[in-house]
């Protein structure tokens, strides 16, 4: 990767000004232009950090934050989103409309308030980074600020915290699609649920019986009968959550260096830029490095010295619907217990670039903004939305992320993630002694009892009804050092069944998932194969290119064809016929081997109403595994076992229907399908600063083809489609921990730092990421001293520093 042949660049800048408080501040760029801030001081690090992201990511990070703000169309008019949807915003005027209403800009004012004195400095430090690579550098901005006719703001606290939500929000429920009633005692209440509505794979669960004391489960019940909660509120329908990322890590007990190591790959798509940028930065009291959002200092995922840690998305209910009685002879007025109550109304004008001002009316009640015309399914009646982190008053996830960074051990990590409120999330981590843990973070509500299930609007009436404050940390699924010495989490069940509070809309909430069990897998046949993993074996497990559901589909296959001699279709038939030399390879799901073509093909969907299979394992993809792990069972405990229509019937029907897909897409003559599906596979256009708030590409002449991926199924462990960014830390030495964050760092057109990732992203490949200045300084590719509150000013007759250019 040494393609950017820039040399060791040192520009002599004036040391800080004492007053400042900035101290010694120094930046490195890597050969992959990731950035490296070096300081004597904490706030001098968030400083450089932030002056490094800005030179990065301006463009991206002031178009977010204007959304954020409800500002958008102030700066690009009303741009229509790329596809439009039944409910919610479909433009930037009515994205400002949802945004002003909701108010994050003005909780994140009051947000920030509430900040310990330690926190605000940082953030301070880190927007006057923001705001100082702005004045330096103000005739040389993105080419967007000047063709669209805005310019950057003064950055300032707050907007750090609404960066980290802007993203955030994606990955929790938002409460507008929760169901109406026009008679709330119509809608069922959690008691009033089957008892087991759920087909439960307790044996996939991350946390289990075995890791926990009595002591701690009876807690958890008396914290549920204080709050009136029923022991069986837990077996409520839990709908299909996001199922985004895997993480895992091995106990010392189970490595040859006796640390732990951690891979984390939170597989969101990879947008142009990447919704995500990576960092490192080292101050008095820390020295981390990762990816978090640009914009705030907050490291999503990462390490230092000490710990390293890795995320996947929860995605608990954290919003509800409160449905309103209201009078049309009682303007803005809301009954509650009996009493009418004045609703807190404010004007607001929204502006619109190249058009007239909007006018805004926002509503305000005890459970929050009135969102009648935002929600799915908009009737007569008015309801409010109750969701995090608008609703709270005590702490937020920045005050979390600053422990983490400067945690020393795995029981420290553990405790720092008590002020994690948004999203919600699952968090794996492990030290260097060894230790490991896992814990399930995040803002959960404790609904009254009573409440209605699960995505229905609840009674607004009645103040009882209100959410009674939030799940103590202690009390969320967590442990120390499992027994068996190693932990997954890959969106799937987080603690098995014992465990009677209910985290709501949680993902895999039944079971294991595809790429869950994968990795169990592979973990478990390594430890068989010998007592303890070296740090390169647990790094294979990375690029395993195997979807255990599809293999597994064709183990029973082959079990039902050779063994039972069951008659399958001609088209399923035609499929066991050509996969047979690539399942007895392995079952790589690599492109452009035979058979990998036929397999992406696999419709392995598993909905109740669609599939009888699925009354009997469960629904969607841990249905799908919990299904797919007992027919496999089956064959290798009791090869005679005979299996019934319904499960011989669903594997035909998978492998017929795979067959009949390469027919009508690659067509007839399956010699040309490998070639035929590698040219599709490269059919996939990354639109530039397309990203998850729907808006299209702002430039396509800065679009570009998506390379040819060595792995495109999104069930695999390395689905390349969904790597935003890939960690992989062996605490023995940080050193010689790698990553990878496609396309690049940088948002700029010219910088030759855009595209720095694109190789190893296309080759399945990560590179160097270290810790240590010595290791850093062997991969510079320049090195800059930044001034404390300002950076140098241009000699006479030279031009300022662009945008990119190192």
């Amino acid at each position: 990767m040494g393609c950017f042949a820039l040399g060791m660049v040192l520009a002599a800048n004036a040391m800080a000004d004492p007053a400042t408080g900035w101290g010694r501040v120094e930046l490195i760029r890597d050969r992959w232009g990731t950035p490296h801030v070096f300081s004597d001081t904490d706030e001098g690090a968030m400083y450089g950090l932030a002056y490094a992201v800005a030179e990065d990511r301006l463009y991206q990070m002031n178009f977010n934050l204007r959304l954020m703000q409800g500002r958008l169309a102030e700066a690009v008019g009303d741009l229509p989103k790329r596809q439009q949807r039944s409910y919610g915003p479909n433009s930037a005027v009515e994205e400002d409309r949802l945004m002003r209403t909701l108010g994050f800009a003005r909780q994140a004012e009051r947000a920030v308030e509430r900040l310990s004195p330690a926190s605000r400095t940082l953030l301070r430090a880190y927007a006057s980074g923001v705001n100082d690579f702005v004045a330096a550098n103000r005739d040389h901005l993105h080419p967007l600020f000047g063709r669209q006719g805005w310019a950057p703001e003064p950055w300032k606290e707050a907007d750090c915290l609404l960066s980290w939500w802007q993203v955030a929000r994606f990955f929790s429920s938002d409460g507008l699609r929760d169901l109406w009633s026009l008679k709330q005692e119509n809608v069922p209440t959690r008691a009033m649920l089957p008892q087991r509505d759920l087909v439960i794979d307790d044996e996939a669960a991350v946390v289990r019986r075995e890791d926990v004391s009595q002591e701690w489960i009876d807690r958890t019940l008396e914290f549920m009968r204080v709050h009136g909660l029923a022991p069986d509120a837990a077996t409520d329908r839990e709908a299909p959550g996001p199922k985004f990322s895997h993480a895992w890590v091995i106990g010392g007990r189970y490595t040859t260096t006796g640390a732990a190591v951690l891979v984390s790959d939170p597989q969101t798509p990879v947008w142009n830029p990447s919704l995500f940028h990576e960092f490192h930065v080292v101050g008095a009291s820390f020295n981390v490095r990762g990816m978090g959002v640009p914009g705030s200092p907050f490291v999503l995922i990462g390490f230092n010295q000490h710990v390293a840690w890795g995320v996947t998305a929860l995605g608990a209910d954290q919003a509800d619907l409160f449905l309103l009685k209201t009078d049309p002879g009682r303007p803005d007025q809301y009954q509650i217990d009996g009493n009418w109550r004045d609703m807190d109304v404010r004007e607001e004008t929204l502006l619109v670039a190249n058009d007239e001002p909007r006018r805004l009316r926002v509503r305000e009640t005890a459970f929050g903004p009135v969102v009648s015309e935002f929600a799915l399914g908009r009737r007569d009646e008015e309801v409010s939305v109750k969701r995090v982190p608008l609703c709270e008053d005590a702490t937020e996830t920045h005050e979390a992320g600053f422990a983490m960074m400067r945690a020393g051990s795995a029981r420290e990590f553990l405790s720092a993630l008590a002020d994690w409120r948004f999203p919600s999330a699952n968090c794996v981590f492990g030290d260097r002694a060894g230790d490991i843990g896992y814990s399930t973070v995040g803002a959960i509500p404790v609904r009254a009892a009573g409440s209605p299930k699960l995505n229905t609007a609840h009674d607004g009436s009645l103040s009882a009804n209100d959410w009674q404050g939030f799940v103590p940390g202690d009390l969320l699924p967590q442990v120390l050092n499992p027994k068996r010495g190693y932990l997954v989490t890959a969106n799937h069940r987080s603690i098995q069944s014992f465990y009677r509070l209910t985290l709501g809309n949680s993902t895999g909430s039944a079971g294991d998932t595809d790429r869950g069990w994968r990795i169990k897998q592979r973990i478990q046949a390594a430890l068989a194969e010998g007592d303890r993993l070296k740090p390169e074996d647990v790094l294979a497990m990375q690029s395993d290119a195997v979807n255990a559901v599809k293999r597994a589909i064709l183990k029973v296959g082959y079990h039902l064809r050779d063994r039972q001699g069951y008659v399958f279709s001609a088209s399923a038939a035609r499929a066991l016929e050509y996969l047979e030399d690539w399942y007895a390879a392995g079952a790589g799901s690599e492109t452009g081997v035979r058979g990998t073509e036929v397999a992406n093909q696999m419709n392995v969907l598993f909905r109740v109403m669609a599939e009888p299979l699925a009354a009997t394992y469960g629904g969607g993809v841990s249905g799908l595994v919990f299904a797919m792990k007992t027919l496999t069972q089956r064959v290798e405990s009791e090869p005679a076992a005979p299996f019934g229509e319904q499960e011989s019937a669903f594997i035909d029907r998978t492998l017929a229907q795979a067959w009949q897909a390469c027919l009508a897409n690659y067509g007839p003559d399956p010699a040309r399908w490998v070639e035929a599906a590698s040219r599709a596979g490269q059919g996939s256009r990354l639109g530039y600063m397309e990203s998850l708030s729907g808006y299209p590409a702002l430039d396509d002449d800065w679009s570009i083809q998506r390379p040819l991926l060595r792995v495109l199924d999104g069930g695999t462990i390395q689905a390349q489609p969904g790597q935003s960014y890939t960690q992989f830390v062996p605490l023995h030495d940080p050193d010689q921990a790698l990553s990878l964050l496609p396309p690049g760092p940088s948002e700029n057109p010219a910088s030759p730092f855009r595209f720095s990732n694109l190789a190893d992203w296309s080759a399945g490949a990560l590179h160097p990421a270290p810790l240590s200045r010595t290791a850093v300084s062997r991969l510079a590719a320049s090195l800059r001293l930044l001034s404390g509150a300002e950076p140098r000013a241009a000699k006479p007759g030279e031009a300022p520093p662009r945008v990119g250019r190192r």
